[in-house]
């Protein structure tokens, strides 16, 4: 329930806080989603705005990151990505260029403040982001980032607003999808769900965000 975007960083909350446990969690559940080998691109998404799907990608990113392996955060969503805000960086060049061939991927690759962790920006807004994101040079170019990256988290658009999240959900390992515990409904998650198992997507799981700690169901937990 953060309003800030310093504070909705899981680096900004103490080892031990119950918002690092539960992005350890997160972290261990995606690890163990499969049974060959855990996925390593992943895509982040929900069934409409505002349910935090954005900083669940950047903080599950952050504690990937602090095992020491290499990640990288692409900001898919096009028409609103915000990723670089959260993060503190500028918003071009991004991917708009990158997909577009106005840069290279050495050009809009940047490092954070986390050690061993890197995000690819949204860049601009163009005229179609569905066009863009679903194209082949999206699937060439997550294919030349798997060798360079440990793990790779997308955040896109919403389901239900934008396409862009079902062409995305074809080019990844898995999908994770981000519900609000106080507001989504039944029916948008079911929706949600329906729209991924159409496009033949594998979903991980279901993170419950913005649950209420001090309900008793969860106040146990302390």
């Amino acid at each position: 329930g953060a309003n800030s975007h310093d504070n909705a960083l899981v680096v900004s909350h103490p080892p031990l806080s119950l918002v690092a446990e539960s992005y350890r969690s997160l972290q261990t559940s995606i690890l163990l989603s499969q049974a060959e080998e855990p996925p390593r691109v992943v895509l982040f998404t929900s069934g409409c705005r505002g349910e935090g799907k954005t900083a669940t990608a950047i903080n599950t990113a952050i504690v990937f990151a602090q095992m020491e392996a290499r990640v990288l955060v692409i900001d898919a969503d096009l028409r609103r990505s915000s990723c670089h805000e959260i993060l503190g960086l500028a918003r071009n060049p991004g991917l708009t260029e990158l997909l577009t061939g106005q840069r290279t991927l050495e050009e809009v690759i940047r490092p954070t403040m986390t050690d061993n962790l890197f995000l690819i920006t949204g860049g601009a807004i163009p005229p179609d982001p569905v066009k863009l994101v679903g194209s082949q040079k999206m699937h060439e170019i997550l294919t030349r980032l798997r060798e360079q990256f440990d793990y790779i988290f997308i955040d896109s658009p919403p389901l239900i607003a934008a396409s862009d999240a079902l062409r995305l959900s074809t080019m990844v390992d898995g999908v994770v999808l981000v519900v609000n515990g106080q507001e989504t409904t039944r029916d948008v998650l079911k929706e949600a769900c329906s729209r991924l198992q159409y496009a033949q997507a594998k979903i991980l799981g279901v993170v419950l965000n913005r649950v209420d700690m001090n309900n008793g169901d969860y106040g146990y937990y302390h």
